[in-house]
């Protein structure tokens, strides 16, 4: 049985914003396999807002899911509400499930990665409207359900004064 390995960043170091460097790397199935940082820290902020907006303009011109299967972020010490992409002013704040392992994956792990490609392939056949809508409808029950246990807190120590 073949051993696959997990999925480990891949860093794009940017020099500038020019339109061609950027565009050189923004391919529709660049996230299909790992996630993807686009490290911008070299770069002046003006260039660094420009360059955010080149990489988010391919994303959503080209309806391509930048959220999964797996994520794009961006390295940057721009303020995060900038973009729609995910921004970090630092490569520790990136989620550290995907940085780089010195052993190989035991045959648990292997499972669980195999399993995770058949629901990245569900997930790029279901349709970007169709799974942000599931994300958007998710979030909102536990929005609800979040406000509903507050409430009940509310009227719980309400109660208790009483009594």
């Amino acid at each position: 049985m073949k051993l696959m390995s997990l999925p480990t960043y891949q860093i794009i170091q940017l020099k500038n914003s020019s339109t061609e460097e950027i565009e050189k790397y923004l391919t529709p199935d660049m996230n299909l396999r790992n996630p993807v940082v686009f490290d911008l820290k070299q770069m002046r902020p003006e260039d660094q807002l420009e360059a955010v907006g080149i990489i988010q303009n391919f994303f959503y011109s080209q309806n391509i899911p930048h959220q999964f299967p797996y994520g794009v972020y961006l390295l940057s010490h721009l303020d995060k509400t900038v973009a729609r992409l995910m921004i970090v002013s630092q490569s520790e704040e990136l989620p550290s499930f995907f940085n780089t392992r010195k052993s190989k994956i035991n045959m648990k792990e292997s499972h669980l990665a195999d399993k995770n490609k058949i629901l990245q392939q569900d997930i790029m056949n279901s349709g970007l409207q169709k799974v942000e809508e599931d994300l958007q409808l998710f979030n909102q029950q536990h929005r609800d359900i979040f406000n509903l246990e507050k409430e009940r807190k509310f009227y719980h120590q309400i109660l208790k004064e009483i009594l």
